[in-house]
């Protein structure tokens, strides 16, 4: 009887303890934290709940991107699957990342440019 306690009361503690780690804010952003319009100097960029659409003008052409993103130790990998009239599933498509920075609502890309939530 008494090993029964002491598993028991092991048990009562591994679960207080799980308890208390997912219920502790990591500070981490999901995919719905950074639902919204980034503007940079290229364009915008909405995301919404996983998804996005990147409408920007570069050397005088316009472009659509639209993909699926998500979010992981604030960086948010972006995976094209449309590029103006070109279905990229079909032929495949290549992520790419940017860092997010919660605190000021903005990503950067890796050569410096920026967006920030309007």
């Amino acid at each position: 009887m008494a090993k029964k306690i002491i598993w028991l009361g092991m048990l009562a503690m591994v679960l207080a303890f799980g308890i208390v780690i997912i219920g502790c804010d990591n500070g981490l952003v999901t995919e719905n934290g950074i639902n919204g319009v980034y503007v940079g100097i290229y364009g915008e960029m909405t995301l919404n709940n996983g998804n996005y659409v990147f409408e920007y003008s570069y050397d005088s052409r316009s472009s659509i991107e639209r993909g699926t993103y998500f979010i992981s130790n604030n960086i948010i990998t972006f995976r094209p699957t449309y590029y103006s009239n070109i279905n990229i599933l079909s032929i495949g498509s290549i992520p790419y990342t940017v860092t997010y920075y919660p605190n000021e609502r903005k990503f950067v890309f890796d050569n410096g440019v920026t967006y920030t939530r309007r």
